[in-house]
């Protein structure tokens, strides 16, 4: 069921891991601000896991600024006002560019040790 509140969702920051962009997210809701993480990366379907691509946090347009504040650490207007209109991403924080090199060595490691199991049990037979 896809429902439309008429409400756009906006991209107010990506971090580089789920973890990261959870604890954010739930910084979020703890000031009652609607708040969903998308991964921006390839997803659980390729790696069989997303938690180290980087993630987007979106909030509705609505509540845009105040989370824009909350992120900042602002105790004032001043981020407000040097924001502009439409999309702010805050950006990746305090984390590395995601490791490509290690995922594909991964993926390698993993196809050699299948290969391997699979001669295996067909000596076996």
């Amino acid at each position: 069921m896809n429902v439309d509140y008429g409400i756009e969702q906006v991209r107010v920051a990506t971090f580089d891991n789920e973890p990261l962009a959870r604890l954010w997210q739930q910084r979020l809701q703890a000031e009652d601000i609607p708040c969903v993480l998308k991964s921006l990366g390839v997803g659980s379907g390729a790696w069989g896991g997303n938690s180290f691509v980087p993630h987007g946090l979106y909030v509705f347009s609505r509540d845009r600024q105040r989370a824009v504040v909350v992120i900042r650490g602002a105790d004032s207007q001043e981020c407000l006002q040097n924001s502009g209109e439409g999309v702010e991403d805050i950006g990746v924080r305090e984390g590395r560019e995601p490791n490509l090199g290690g995922f594909l060595l991964a993926a390698a490691f993993t196809i050699l040790v299948l290969a391997i199991l699979s001669a295996i049990r067909t000596m076996l037979k």
